[in-house]
Order: C-alpha cells, then sequence, then structure tokens
C-alpha cells in the first residue's frame, strides 16, 4: 500500500478507536459502523454510515457495504464492529497446516480460545488496513484496551464474509 494512504489510514483508525474508547466508557458498547472515505488519492470526506439494523443478518450487511463501495467517488472504506476473533500464530506448525489448508478452519464463535476485540477493517483501492482492540468485560462494564494494528494486510490476507468486497 502507498506509504501516505497508508500513514492517513492509521492516522483514522488511531482517531476512531479513541472516540470508540470514549463510547465504551459510557455505553458498554459500540454498534456497526461503516465510515465511507471519498477524495482523490487520499480521503478528504468521511460518511458515516450505521449499520445497526443490519446487524442480524451477515449477508445483507455484506451486501450494504459493497453498496456503499461502489459509490462514485468513494475511495475506501472502514468497518468498525465488535467481533469474535481467533488469533493464529503463522509461524506455528498448526497455523502454516491452516494457511495451506490442510487443517480445518474453526469459526471463531465456535472456539473456545476467540477473543472479543472492536475491530477495524480498512478497505481502499490501495491496499487494505486492519486493527483491533480487545473489550475488556468486568461484570456490566466494558471497557477498550489497547489498539494493534495487524501485520498484514496490504494484500488482501484478511478473511470474512465482511471483508474483501470491491477494493480486493
Amino acid at each position: 500500500m502507498k506509504s501516505k494512504i497508508r500513514a492517513k489510514l492509521h492516522e483514522i483508525v488511531e482517531e476512531l478507536h479513541k472516540i470508540s474508547t470514549g463510547f465504551f466508557a459510557e455505553h458498554g458498547s459500540q454498534p456497526p459502523i461503516l465510515f465511507v472515505l471519498k477524495g482523490d488519492k487520499l480521503p478528504t470526506e468521511r460518511q458515516v454510515v450505521d449499520l445497526q439494523d443490519y446487524i442480524e443478518d451477515k449477508e445483507l450487511l455484506a451486501s450494504m457495504i459493497q453498496a456503499y463501495q461502489n459509490q462514485d467517488g468513494v475511495i475506501g472504506t472502514i468497518f468498525m464492529s465488535e467481533a469474535w476473533v481467533i488469533k493464529v500464530d503463522t509461524k506455528s506448525e498448526e497455523g502454516k497446516r491452516l494457511i495451506r489448508g490442510e487443517a480445518p478452519r474453526i469459526q471463531p464463535s465456535e472456539s473456545s480460545e476467540r477473543e472479543e476485540v472492536l475491530f477495524y477493517m480498512a478497505e481502499t483501492l490501495g491496499g487494505n488496513l486492519a486493527a483491533q482492540a480487545p473489550i475488556i468485560r468486568r461484570g456490566k462494564k466494558a471497557t477498550l484496551g489497547k489498539l494493534e494494528f495487524s501485520p498484514g494486510g496490504e494484500d488482501g490476507e484478511f478473511e470474512g464474509r465482511l471483508i474483501g468486497g470491491t477494493f480486493r
């Protein structure tokens, strides 16, 4: 990914994390939101789309994201949502087997090793960028942990029904 767009995406995701941290402190959750990025080569305009009404139907949600990605002048999107994830060490033998398709993939919802995160997925014409922050629950109170950017993503290695739309 070109360094200018990547730097701008980092900046936007860091800003979103600060906002979400405050939202979590007040409400204990974050509704799914899509940020539509418009501009020439760098995002100069953002449109915020509340996707809360579509969260129960993942196929409809994925279609909504792709419809926004297909609008004229859109150079990228950032999808933000609470999610379950499984972290895989791609350097371990099991991780390598998983990447090669030699080990069965387990859905995060079915894994006892899943983690709850606020997930940020930026997809642009210049490449992808992902980050996440752990959701820390203590009783009825939930807070966000530190933002961590995923090491990969420039060539679209991320998987999931709600990512990999128009810009892949």
